[in-house]
């Protein structure tokens, strides 16, 4: 299997594009996302991560047939068929 990647434009679309896999929640947008959870009179601000999705989750969530991903040939790939 090819690289798996988000389709063009999806980023741009869906700034925090999150899902779930195996109970763990990570970010398909090609980097973790940050987010500042303001405190209250009971509890302190906050910082949670989202991880990036690993490409061995992204190949998951591409062969379950998420509508975001799409698979590309890498250069070994093409070189292999030539």
């Amino acid at each position: 299997m090819g690289k798996v990647q988000l389709k063009e434009g999806i980023a741009e679309k869906f700034v925090q594009s999150v899902t779930i896999i195996g109970g763990k929640a990570v970010a398909i947008i090609g980097g973790p996302i940050v987010k500042e959870i303001q405190g209250d009179g009971t509890k302190p601000p906050q910082t949670r991560t989202i991880p990036a999705a690993t490409q061995s989750e992204l190949q998951f969530l591409f062969k379950e047939g998420h509508p975001f991903l799409e698979e590309v040939e890498t250069e070994s790939q093409t070189k292999v068929k030539e």
